[in-house]
């Protein structure tokens, strides 16, 4: 590859998005996790709040923190988990409180950054401080 030209990348879930809560969330084990995901968002996470959710995936924990009060910006660095989460916010009326956005490796806009609390479910995410569900807060 040509330092010109852009390097292809696609995303691991790519492939699955479409039919993601159909197979997984909705499954025993996945209506199971979104319990457990769900009652600690809710202790972490409160109105007026906002959170940065880093693998967001197709959204449902984003449109969930958004019917409490909480502004979201919904990360994934998959282009197809993005169009799911777009339809998702869309179709709940949460356009003014979640912000579906795609993610490439090393891409984050400082913006996006300043005074927002940090949510994501996968274990090996940003780590600071106390450290409950994959939920940190920035200093």
């Amino acid at each position: 590859m040509s330092a010109t030209q852009p390097q292809i990348y696609s995303a691991p879930f790519d492939a699955v998005a479409a039919r993601y809560d159909e197979t997984f969330t909705s499954s025993r084990i996945g209506t199971a996790q979104r319990a457990s995901v769900w009652n600690e968002l809710a202790n972490t996470f409160h109105s007026g709040d906002r959170v940065l959710e880093i693998g967001c995936g197709t959204g449902i924990d984003a449109c969930f923190m958004a019917q409490r009060g909480v502004q979201v910006t919904a990360c994934d660095s998959s282009s197809q988990m993005i169009e799911v989460v777009t339809r998702r916010v869309r179709e709940a009326g949460q356009q003014n409180v979640v912000q579906p956005l795609m993610l490439r490796p090393r891409t984050l806009p400082p913006r996006t950054v300043a005074r927002a609390r940090i949510c994501s479910r996968i274990p090996f995410a940003i780590r600071q401080g106390h450290w409950r569900c994959g939920a940190a807060q920035l200093s």
